[in-house]
């Protein structure tokens, strides 16, 4: 092989993995209609979503597509007790 042919074998500090790990995050990953109700806060999302990034570090399109939709579930399952309360009162 050439030196043009040798593919990438991905970052190798842990700055560049961490970098690395967050690609996704910086490339339209958030740039869909956001599912935030009013009074929910962009970045506090941001942060739990890119909790579940690091946790399962997806693969491809469909593992970003399922952590997406894992993290976006959890969310909603934590409004649930507060929309609970709203509800009665």
């Amino acid at each position: 092989m050439t030196e043009l042919e040798t593919k990438s074998t991905g970052p190798r500090t842990e700055e560049g993995k961490q970098r690395s790990s967050q690609n996704s995050l910086k490339h339209g990953l958030f740039a869909k209609k956001s599912f935030l109700l009013p009074g929910e806060d962009q970045e506090e999302f941001d942060r739990h979503l890119y909790r579940y990034h690091r946790e399962y570090q997806p693969k491809g399109a469909t593992e970003e597509d399922l952590v997406l939709r894992l993290a976006e579930t959890e969310w909603r399952r934590r409004r649930i007790p507060a929309l609970e309360v709203d509800s009665i009162e």
